[in-house]
């Protein structure tokens, strides 16, 4: 046999092989354990000064099914009363180590999230999820509720009940009592340890809590395919890091909007991604309200009486999990005979309580620190009350912070009881009206979608890839395109409060056989206003792809130039448009990169190559017998 290479090349390449398998499996692989099975260790020295003062131990925890989980136990070194116990899970590891060797992971976080409680003691249970980081089992995103309908199964309902268990034998001077708290995918299993709750659960508070996988939430909104955040947290954060260069850091060495447009399709993206993908692949293949999704659509869980106190924490300027915790919210709400279900929206992006600066985001200023107010005058004393017996204040239903006013708001329900629906018109003079207008002739307006030149998300350029802040920017970057349509209100003479859902009701058809609408309400500042001079001011929005119209598990194609009813929610808010400013409702068809362009043909649009993509001419009726209006809930004033 002749070798057609010089043998030491072969040397080279097993070489260079080997050195690329080890550096991916130190990449993805737990930090080696440290600590042996139950030994105490000063968790100050190991996971930073915000948790001197306690001890924590390290444990393999066996589930029902032999599975062991990842656990770490924390404990103040000194106490003089019996504590209760907060439950922490993460499926993002609480200890594992970078590409540059340091050491960092969520029990860091933990630590900035829950300083206030580690300050004033709590014994904490650390957990990483079944299959990931230290923890052994197979991995699988938001796991459906199997043990529901086969009490032999597993999954994260039963691995919280048997870790509470776990717990309360080995944790040392606990008072019996256990919370759990959590942002994000974190805060989903804070919401399903509702689900079947132990007895020893007293108290939840979800945050930010992913709930409506294909209706809002992380993946999908009224079935378009959210790009932007959605593509470069499957294939890093979960699905792997062995691209090399990540999306992200391709994505940051260009204008975002110029590096996806140039890339054009799902495909071209894909030497971004890593070499295995399996729940990205799941994810794109799911593109209807399927099975798949309402397995895991977290209210669908809930059907028996809530039992357990639960303070939903809602971030109203959320760019990942704003429907889907509302929609918790309300469900948990349809179930509570005892005044357990309690919210609190403040003016945050993605549970950014939690950091310093929460008296502002963006250019937009608050006037306080609002993550402060929310930490010490509502969660803290949530738990207290309901974990340490300490005494608390009569909690409102609703605790909801005016953006338009920047206070504080109590309510009995929410939406309040003194709110009232009321239908925004657009007009064929581009104007907004209160009453139906009374042409009843063809009244239309249109413009051309032209996917090639989509509507930007966020004023260009943008070398800071998804940008979570694009709720607070000058939405006057896109007004005067020739694709948006604006519609605007005569001058406010008295303030109008929105308080409660907004719903976008578009009569419109296309010259394709499918496309999305894009609705945006706007707060417009006056000129001469005193600060944001002429801002406007983002407050609903929303996209509804047509092709779900009859519903999102029944995609269909649009039938070309006929009329058709296109109503999705644009999500809940309070906000006060003051005396002196005007309404604006915006009104497209792209918003690129946040979703995916719509080919405007009926297809899987992650299927779509550029050839696929077609211009197409959209009309918005608003004449009397076709009206396109907003709807939404208005406070009266007293």
């Amino acid at each position: 046999m002749t070798l057609e290479k010089p043998f030491h090349i072969y040397i080279l390449i097993f070489f260079l092989f080997f050195v690329t398998i080890e550096q991916a499996s130190a990449q993805r692989l737990p930090v080696p354990r440290e600590l042996g099975q139950g030994e105490v260790a000063d968790a100050g020295e190991l996971f930073g000064d915000v948790w001197t003062g306690y001890k924590v131990e390290q444990h393999m925890v066996p589930m029902r099914d032999g599975v062991r989980l990842n656990t770490f136990l924390l404990y103040p070194e000194k106490r003089e009363t019996p504590l209760p116990i907060m439950y922490l899970r993460s499926p993002y590891g609480w200890r594992w180590q970078s590409f540059d060797g340091t050491v960092v992971g969520d029990i860091k976080r933990a630590a900035a999230v829950h300083e206030l409680m580690v300050q004033d003691q709590y014994i904490f249970v650390a957990q990483d999820q079944r299959g990931r980081f230290g923890s052994e089992g197979e991995y699988e995103i938001l796991r459906p509720f199997y043990s529901l309908t086969d009490p032999s199964k597993t999954d994260d309902i039963t691995d919280i009940h048997d870790t509470i268990d776990w717990a309360l034998e080995t944790a040392k001077e606990h008072n019996g009592k256990v919370g759990i708290s959590g942002t994000s995918y974190r805060g989903w299993n804070a919401a399903v340890a509702l689900i079947r709750p132990h007895p020893a659960l007293k108290a939840s508070a979800p945050s930010a809590a992913m709930a409506e996988g294909f209706l809002g939430d992380d993946f999908y909104q009224n079935g378009a395919f959210n790009l932007a955040m959605t593509t470069p947290f499957l294939t890093q954060s979960i699905d792997g890091y062995e691209a090399s260069p990540t999306l992200s850091d391709r994505i940051k060495s260009h204008d975002e909007y110029d590096f996806y447009l140039k890339h054009g399709t799902m495909n071209a993206l894909r030497p971004y991604f890593p070499e295995n993908t399996p729940i990205t692949d799941r994810v794109l293949k799911n593109d209807r309200e399927n099975d798949y999704w309402k397995q895991r659509k977290l209210p669908n869980a809930f059907d028996m009486p809530l039992t357990v106190p639960i303070l939903h924490v809602i971030s109203g300027y959320d760019s990942e999990d704003l429907p889907g915790p509302l929609a918790l919210y309300h469900k948990l709400e349809s179930l509570d005979k005892d005044e357990l279900n309690h919210m609190v929206m403040g003016p945050w992006n993605h549970g950014a309580w939690r950091y310093e600066g929460a008296d502002r985001f963006g250019p937009i200023s608050f006037g306080m620190d609002t993550g402060k107010y929310f930490q010490e005058k509502i969660l803290m004393p949530f738990f207290r009350a309901h974990l340490k017996n300490d005494p608390q204040e009569q909690q409102p239903e609703a605790h909801i912070f005016d953006t338009g006013t920047n206070e504080w708001r109590s309510f009995d329900a929410w939406p309040p009881a003194s709110s009232k629906r009321q239908k925004l018109y657009l007009t064929q003079k581009k104007t907004i009206v209160t009453k139906r207008p009374s042409s009843m002739g063809t009244q239309n307006l249109q413009y051309v979608n032209d996917p090639s030149n989509p509507v930007p998300y966020f004023p260009r350029p943008n070398y800071d890839g998804f940008r979570k802040d694009y709720k607070v920017q000058d939405q006057r970057f896109a007004m005067h395109r020739p694709d948006v349509l604006t519609f605007e209100s005569d001058v406010l003479e008295e303030d109008m409060t929105f308080a409660g859902e907004a719903i976008a009701n578009i009569i419109a058809s296309t010259t394709g056989s499918d496309t999305d609408w894009v609705v945006k309400v706007i707060d417009a500042y006056p000129d001469d206003a005193a600060e944001m001079k002429g801002f406007h001011r983002l407050v609903f929005s929303g996209i509804f792809r047509a092709k779900y119209r009859t519903g999102l598990n029944a995609p269909e194609a649009v039938t070309s130039n006929k009329a058709e009813t296109y109503r999705f929610s644009l999500t809940e808010q309070l906000h006060t448009i003051k005396k002196g400013h005007r309404l604006v409702i915006q009104v497209q068809s792209t918003w690129f990169p946040l979703f995916d362009r719509n080919p405007n043909q009926f297809m899987p649009v992650h299927e779509a190559e550029i050839e696929d993509f077609e211009a197409v001419t959209q009309t918005v009726f608003t004449s009397n017998q076709k009206a396109s209006y907003v709807e939404i809930n208005v406070l009266q004033q007293k």
